[in-house]
């Protein structure tokens, strides 16, 4: 709807844009989301100090993988504030400008590594028992979220405010984001349980 009143685009600009932020998205998931240590990285002492909190040593393999708590929580902090500049960027828009609505929302697309390390770090929480459990309710949740709340709360928000200031819609979800990225810097991460190794 926006793009639509701000900029007057049609599908034939909105696909191509939407193509942009999904290819974005997609770099990010699988290119930039830590799994494993990069290939060719020369393990000198001070690379495998640095490393150390993400991997574990093995009297056969120096170093091999481990899902880090730590490392999962670093990912899930930046990207909401990723995603809470992108917005804001988004939200002082005023003028209209295409180049700023498309660098806020690229910005904006490189959050969206936060759901699935919330998962990861989700899966290191909790008991192997009770990760069903877990991923059943942050479905329920996601989904209630993405399909029922979001889009009838911000549709209604969009709603009365277009006609004063059509990116206020942003603003308030950068609000949301920066009071998620708050909380997620007030969480600690319980040292007592050893993270899983895969």
């Amino acid at each position: 709807m926006y793009t639509q009143f701000v900029f007057g685009w049609n599908q034939a600009n909105i696909g191509p844009f939407l193509s942009l932020v999904a290819l974005s998205r997609f770099v990010v998931l699988l290119g930039v989301v830590p799994r494993e240590c990069p290939a060719g990285i020369e393990l000198t002492p001070v690379v495998v100090s640095r490393l150390k909190p993400y991997y574990v040593e093995s009297e056969t393999t120096p170093l091999v993988p481990k899902r880090s708590s730590a490392l999962d929580m670093t990912v899930l902090r930046a990207s909401v504030a990723f995603e809470a500049v992108g917005l804001f960027l988004l939200a002082i828009n005023g003028r209209g400008s295409q180049v700023q609505f498309l660098i806020g929302s690229l910005v904006s697309a490189i959050g969206s590594a936060h759901m699935p390390t919330a998962y990861s770090l989700g899966v290191n929480l909790v008991e192997p028992s009770e990760a069903a459990q877990l991923f059943g309710g942050l479905g329920i949740l996601q989904s209630v979220a993405t399909k029922a709340i979001s889009p009838s709360a911000f549709g209604l928000v969009f709603e009365h405010t277009v006609k004063w200031y059509a990116p206020f819609t942003f603003a308030v979800a950068a609000l949301l984001a920066v009071g998620a990225a708050t909380m997620f810097s007030l969480v600690r991460i319980p040292t007592r349980r050893q993270p899983v190794e895969i």
